[in-house]
């Protein structure tokens, strides 16, 4: 008998055999992404205030070695956006100081290593054509290339989740084997997840529920538990400081606005995700226009008339990924049941709504469909299973060729706008994405002097002119 938990003892042991050609066609979509993405490369940054202040306090912890608004009189400590984002920014910007292209580089070199761990994970946990399967429905998306190719948090975010599942993963495929180096990396990963974005606590919370239940888990609480304290320690740090924090904000809206409105709040946010959903999953089919619309002004047609449809395929979709959640639960499964209804609640209560916060899971979902879709079929016959599976098949294909139609059209935008700016905007009459904020701030350092103050609505600005500045709408 052997003295292992039992959900260790009964888990499977072995994977299916993955031949060298299933990681060569993943390294070659990987490589097609990279190259999508370096065509879509910009000075641009699609939200503000967001993607502007990423890059300047970045600089500013360069140029003082602390995490400074540096844009505001008096620079302050910052304490309102977590500093991973920026400190992942920090080894272009020394070389490239200010440089919104160095700074997208490294996070689409995120995005290229997040796609390298959705071919692992599913890999790990269906085997198989399960990896390059992932990548592709992954990888063609427009909302991932947009989203690995402007200064935000979420693909670093989501590489941080599956790194950290695949390494719990195969842990839990030899408990028994201690591995120190793969210790270190799910503890410094914990660690990294709430820097990154603050809505990291949620699988903080469930790596520590996780870890209760099996006695070879027990160190991974202490992780976590360690990861929880950073999380304090730099929310006191804000507030010893005089700055605000999100966790301030959601307790004095509570206080402010009473638990009625804030849970009806909830549910209006829950709605507006559930609505947002299928946009993501079948990106250019839904009605609703998309939040990079305004990156291509030649928008791919929404197919009206399958709305409904679209909303149905997103809940079997959703439904036949917790199937294989739950297919996979000996392994990092169990762990994933704990962390959705966590994420989810923390999207719930967030004062912000952009179907951006929910993309993260998208990544996560289309790792456990093979493994899903393995499990369903078991319930048909044989021959029903041959005719279903060459029709899957073909959906999938047929997603990733729209998809990639809808990425063509951004690149083709971009490389009109960045091969000469001046005659892009003289013949089309593109969006305010498109303005050279970079060429306003410059002029703006050079026509005003040091201890100027700037009015503007967009941060970028400020943070090219060197100034001190306060954002306004006029």
């Amino acid at each position: 008998m052997s003295d292992l938990p039992a959900d260790v003892s009964e888990q499977p042991q072995t994977e299916a055999h993955v031949s060298i050609w299933h990681h060569v066609c993943s390294a070659i979509l990987i490589g097609l992404f990279a190259g999508a993405g370096a065509m879509r490369l910009n000075d641009c940054d699609l939200f503000n205030p967001d993607s502007p202040r990423y890059l300047i306090y970045a600089q500013g912890m360069l140029n003082q070695g602390e995490y400074r608004a540096i844009d505001v009189p008096g620079q302050p400590i910052y304490s309102w956006r977590p500093p991973g984002l920026p400190l992942l920014l920090t080894p272009a910007l020394m070389f490239r100081p200010y440089d919104v292209v160095a700074a997208k580089v490294m996070v689409l070199l995120t995005g290229a290593l997040l796609l390298l761990a959705v071919h692992a994970l599913a890999v790990l946990h269906g085997g198989k054509w399960s990896g390059p399967l992932a990548v592709a429905l992954t990888g063609s998306s427009p909302v991932m290339l947009v989203l690995s190719t402007e200064i935000l948090s979420e693909v670093p975010y989501a590489l941080a989740v599956l790194a950290l599942l695949y390494w719990l993963g195969r842990v839990a495929e030899r408990p028994e084997i201690p591995n120190s180096l793969r210790f270190t990396a799910i503890f410094v990963t914990l660690l990294w997840l709430p820097a990154i974005r603050t809505v990291g606590v949620s699988l903080i919370i469930a790596v520590g529920l996780w870890s209760l239940v099996s006695r070879w888990r027990v160190p991974y609480l202490l992780t976590a538990a360690l990861a929880g304290g950073s999380i304090y320690w730099r929310a006191q740090h804000g507030r010893a400081s005089g700055g605000d924090n999100y966790a301030a904000s959601l307790f004095d809206g509570l206080r402010e606005r009473g638990l009625g409105a804030v849970m009806t709040e909830v549910w209006q946010t829950m709605q507006f995700y559930s609505a947002a959903l299928p946009g993501l999953l079948f990106p250019g089919l839904t009605k609703e226009r998309p939040f990079y619309a305004l990156l291509t002004l030649d928008t791919l047609p929404s197919v009206d008339g399958l709305s409904r449809w679209l909303a149905v395929a997103s809940v079997a979709l959703v439904l036949v990924g917790l199937c294989g959640v739950w297919a996979q639960r000996h392994r990092t499964g169990s762990l994933v049941l704990l962390y959705l209804p966590l994420y989810l609640g923390c999207l719930a209560v967030w004062p912000w709504r952009h179907e951006r916060f929910l993309w993260p899971l998208i990544p996560l979902l289309w790792v456990f469909v093979p493994a899903g879709v393995t499990s369903v079929m078991q319930a048909f016959r044989p021959g029903t299973q041959r005719f279903l599976m060459p029709l899957l098949a073909l959906a999938a294909v047929g997603l990733c060729h729209r998809q990639v139609l809808s990425d063509t059209s951004l690149i083709a935008t971009n490389q009109r706008a960045v091969a000469d700016r001046d005659a892009f905007h003289a013949r089309e009459a593109p969006s305010f994405y498109f303005g050279d904020w970079r060429r306003a701030g410059t002029w703006l350092r050079e026509q005003t002097p040091p201890h100027a103050r700037l009015l503007t609505w967009h941060a970028a600005v400020g943070g090219t002119a060197h100034r001190f500045q306060r954002r306004v709408s006029f």
